[in-house]
């Protein structure tokens, strides 16, 4: 028997990128085997916005998959110093990604229009307009919008028939996670405590 290739998702990991090493330590993430895709959001907030820039390059040059959100866009707008050296890499990262059975958006689509002509400014929530959650013979997997508001608890990702969505708060002195699709599985950690990866079965 072979290794079983899992598809992995994160998202909103807001600067807290040492955790997330062990977030994918601890689900012994194998670069060679695994699917990884990134929401975006890997920015602000956090102790390391740069640092954590550089576990995401790695991370995709090792094969995941990156996409931009609403505060990598925030950046491709800064004039700081410590940003420009980045601009490069935040501008080739991908706005959707699609698998088998998944679509993967920082924050969400627009409905009716056509998935190769979506507005990166939207789907990334940079700009507030109204999106959906919903695509016809796939899951909607996404971040942005942190699932307390969805009215769970921080470390919690919310789950309906047709979208999930992993944001549990790293912004917001919650949780920065990564969960297994391929075996429903959600290891968290605190961005507050930093110290013990949990780990829940998903229903």
């Amino acid at each position: 028997m072979g290794y079983q290739s899992r598809l992995f998702v994160s998202s909103d990991i807001h600067g807290y990128g040492t955790l997330f090493v062990k977030l994918l330590k601890k689900a012994g993430y194998d670069a060679d085997v695994d699917r990884l895709y990134l929401l975006g959001d890997y920015v602000n907030k956090g102790p390391s916005s740069v640092g954590t820039l550089r576990i995401i390059k790695d991370l995709h040059q090792q094969g995941a998959t990156v996409l931009l959100g609403n505060h990598e866009m925030k950046w491709l707008q800064s004039d700081q110093p410590n940003v420009q050296p980045w601009l490069p890499f935040i501008k080739k990262m991908k706005t959707l990604a699609m698998d088998s059975s998944y679509l993967f958006v920082h924050a969400g689509i627009e409905a009716g229009r056509p998935l190769d002509n979506q507005v990166q400014a939207h789907v990334t929530g940079h700009e507030n307009v109204p999106l959906a959650r919903k695509y016809k013979g796939h899951k909607i997997i996404h971040g942005h919008v942190p699932t307390f508001r969805y009215g769970c608890e921080l470390d919690e990702v919310y789950i309906d028939k047709d979208s999930m969505c992993i944001d549990t708060g790293a912004g917001h002195q919650g949780y920065v996670s990564l969960v297994d699709l391929t075996n429903n599985i959600q290891y968290f950690i605190s961005v507050v405590e930093g110290k013990t990866v949990y780990k829940r079965n998903l229903k």
